[in-house]
């Protein structure tokens, strides 16, 4: 009987000095926080919000160049991505923006037969975001490169 409470009281210590230092190695490693927006410098935040505007931005005038069928604006705005603006020109460019118009509407059928006859790659839940492209963990947005 001595025996089975020495074992359950040294396991019960055991537990505790080992949760005590996990947690105090953690703590020291600022591993608590680390999602904690609190803890990034206001350097970063600033450069951080700035990336996430000039990304809007960018986005927006593209969306505005599709939906008033400007070749030129968006041609423009993609010239730093050649893999598209080798596919997609200016005799092509009315399917493209008809594609933009059915993914607006919710018709992603027709709009994925468009992307087929343009020789586009096929779109999957999340492409948009990146998935599917190559990018992984690591990679960052630094305001250069919008699509890999």
């Amino acid at each position: 009987m001595k025996k089975s409470k020495f074992y359950l009281l040294s396991g019960f210590l055991g537990l505790v000095a080992t949760t005590l230092i996990v947690s105090s190695l953690a703590s020291a490693h600022g591993l608590g926080g680390q999602f904690d927006r609190g803890n990034i410098s206001p350097e970063r935040q600033q450069a951080m919000e700035e990336a996430r505007q000039e990304m809007e931005t960018y986005h927006n005038v593209i969306v505005t160049a599709l939906d008033n069928g400007d070749y030129e604006a968006w041609k423009t705005a993609m010239d730093s991505h050649p893999r598209i603006t080798d596919i997609i020109n200016a005799d092509n460019f009315g399917q493209f923006v008809q594609m933009h118009n059915y993914m607006q509407e919710g018709d992603f059928e027709a709009a994925q037969e468009i992307r087929d006859e343009l020789g586009l790659e096929k779109a999957g839940p999340m492409m948009g975001m990146g998935f599917g492209r190559g990018l992984r963990m690591g990679h960052q947005f630094r305001g250069e490169n919008l699509v890999e």
